[in-house]
């Protein structure tokens, strides 16, 4: 994360033009604020899922998503499940573009650019043909015009000549009327959950938040968010509750009540069921491994 925040700050002061950058994250990891930067941001799933909130509005992510951020948007990302997650990062400056289709700026360019886009069915290979050409143009360190003309290419090729680029609309956001839709409102809860991972999370509290029945949200829960709700609320506070005793030195008492477990008894049964595990033993187990990365 830091090696690409100062690559950031590489490009927003102008120095490089573009950069890639591929990035792991396993298990739960979230941003804790939504930012925002001088660049475009381009990013594709090679695997797992996440949650792009821009603006406000929750998208869901998954393998051949290609994700594009203009610049100056807010926006963050969460996990949306406890798994491995793959990511390849380009960032290129707001006139990248500027001149590369004859009369257009980088900006007209994006202007009608999805956040979204798929990548065709069957062209997957192509498209890590295309990132594998991006990172060794970057690689080679060169700021001539030349090199910065084949990463134009490539980069072009990659958003609107191997995807399902399609102008933008709002159908995804909004039903007819102009309400959110209900795939919508359903990441948005899956995203209050894990932000508020600490407190009593109940059916009702959720149709109070979001104004849908509690009795079709636990019918249709597992259809917008992968699993049942118990399960989702127990898997992500499971998730978070080996996070915090693998990385910290809080004890299995404070990483209960952090969890939202109402009792220890409670939190020590469902963390076993998940884990095969008790906390302690999952807690002393990584412990011991600190302490000999220390030595």
């Amino acid at each position: 994360m830091y090696q690409r925040r100062n690559i950031e700050n590489l490009l927003d002061d102008g120095k490089i033009d573009f950069f890639v950058v591929e990035q792991y994250f396993d298990g739960i990891v979230n941003m804790s604020e939504e930012h925002r930067h001088e660049h475009y941001e381009v990013f594709y799933m090679k695997k797992g899922n996440r949650v792009l909130y821009q603006n406000g509005i929750p998208y869901k992510l998954g393998p051949e998503h290609i994700c594009i951020i203009p610049p100056n948007y807010q926006h963050m990302t969460t996990s949306l499940f406890g798994h491995l997650q793959e990511l390849i990062f380009i960032g290129f400056s707001k006139n990248f573009f500027d001149g590369f289709i004859p009369g257009k700026t980088t900006a007209e360019l994006f202007s009608n650019v999805d956040v979204i886009v798929h990548v065709r069915k069957g062209e997957e290979n192509i498209v890590l043909s295309i990132l594998n050409r991006i990172n060794e143009i970057y690689n080679q360190q060169k700021s001539d015009e030349f090199t910065k003309a084949k990463a134009q290419s490539a980069i072009f090729d990659l958003i609107f000549n191997y995807s399902n680029y399609q102008e933008k609309e709002n159908s995804e956001i909004y039903d007819e009327e102009g309400n959110i839709n209900l795939k919508v409102k359903y990441m948005m809860m899956a995203g209050y959950i894990k932000k508020h991972l600490s407190e009593k999370i109940t059916l009702d509290l959720l149709e109070d938040k979001f104004g849908i029945n509690k009795f079709e949200i636990s019918r249709n829960f597992k259809e917008h968010c992968g699993s049942f709700f118990s399960d989702y609320l127990n898997t992500v506070r499971i998730d978070y509750a080996q996070s915090l005793l693998a990385n910290t030195n809080a004890n299995v008492e404070t990483v209960s009540l952090s969890c939202g477990f109402e009792s220890l008894s409670h939190f020590s049964k469902t963390f076993k069921k998940y884990t095969s595990m008790s906390p302690k033993q999952f807690s002393t187990y990584h412990k011991s491994l600190r302490k000999h990365d220390i030595h």
